[in-house]
């Protein structure tokens, strides 16, 4: 299963690569990945882990993200596994001229799969991927707005 989003941000790249890429801001506009613990130095560098909760619905899942892959203010990658469910989450930032594109593309793979599908449903992942990318949007352009 394929979860796609994009969302335009009236804002630098290079701005919303580095909001999106401190995870210690992470708490103050992030509600859809809360409790984020960076154990590791560097966790959002290739090889690095941090953990995470997500409630995809009720109960809160915790999870260990190891980054794959990192293009400054181009590209991050980072998977998890957790109940015979193996997800990857690509973000994708594209320097506009007017602002940012990000787009997120998370694919899930796993013999649990087709539970969570049913229990969940394609669509509240993405109203989760949406709703995470239109967070980014919000703190990215108010703190360039404030300068």
């Amino acid at each position: 299963m394929i979860v796609s989003a994009s969302v335009i941000i009236n804002a630098d790249v290079n701005k919303v690569w580095e909001t999106f890429t401190d995870l210690t801001c992470w708490k103050s506009w992030n509600t859809v990945i809360t409790d984020v613990s960076d154990e590791t130095p560097n966790a959002l560098a290739e090889g690095g882990q941090f953990n995470f909760c997500i409630r995809p619905f009720t109960v809160p899942f915790r999870l260990e993200a190891k980054v794959e892959e990192v293009v400054r203010a181009r590209k991050i990658v980072w998977s998890a596994r957790k109940f015979g469910v193996f997800a990857r989450h690509e973000f994708l930032f594209e320097d506009l001229a007017d602002g940012t594109r990000v787009t997120s593309i998370e694919t899930f793979a796993g013999f649990r799969l087709a539970l969570a599908c049913f229990r969940l449903g394609k669509n509240r992942l993405g109203s989760l991927t949406s709703q995470m990318l239109d967070e980014l949007k919000k703190v990215s352009e108010n703190s360039t707005r404030s300068r």
